[in-house]
């Protein structure tokens, strides 16, 4: 990145009407073999915004549990153990729903829109901003 809006990669040449997404502040965006490659780079609480904590959780606990009831000797889906099995599945059911509803990247359209600054006024001097 230059700056906070300025994005310059040699060789690449977009039309204002092709971008429908951009990065976020937060996001670190970089070329490499002929690709551009976005990564989370500062996003605080990423694991925990976009689900993967919880569902880690769940499914360790479940795993966990099942395990335990399993050396035991017990059966692992007994009646006294599905209040465990039930937790873990509210935990993975919250991960899941936190995943489908992260988004981190800004969708042009009616909340953002991008407009392109013209530079050079030598010719005209009346042209003023484009909005597209």
């Amino acid at each position: 990145m230059m700056g906070y809006d300025t994005l310059h990669i040699s060789g690449l040449r977009f039309s204002i009407k092709e971008i429908e997404v951009m990065p976020t502040k937060k996001q670190m965006v970089y070329y490499k073999d002929d690709r551009l490659i976005v990564i989370p780079g500062h996003t605080k609480f990423m694991w925990v915004k976009n689900g993967f904590l919880f569902k880690a959780v769940g499914a360790g606990y479940a795993t966990l549990n099942i395990t335990n009831h399993l050396i035991d000797k017990d059966p692992p889906f007994a009646k006294k153990n599905l209040t465990g099995l039930g937790i873990a599945a509210g935990l993975i059911a919250l991960g899941e729903f936190l995943h489908l509803r992260y988004d981190p990247q800004l969708h042009l359209g009616k909340k953002y829109k991008l407009e392109a600054v013209i530079l050079d006024t030598k010719e005209n001097p009346d042209q003023k901003l484009k909005s597209f």
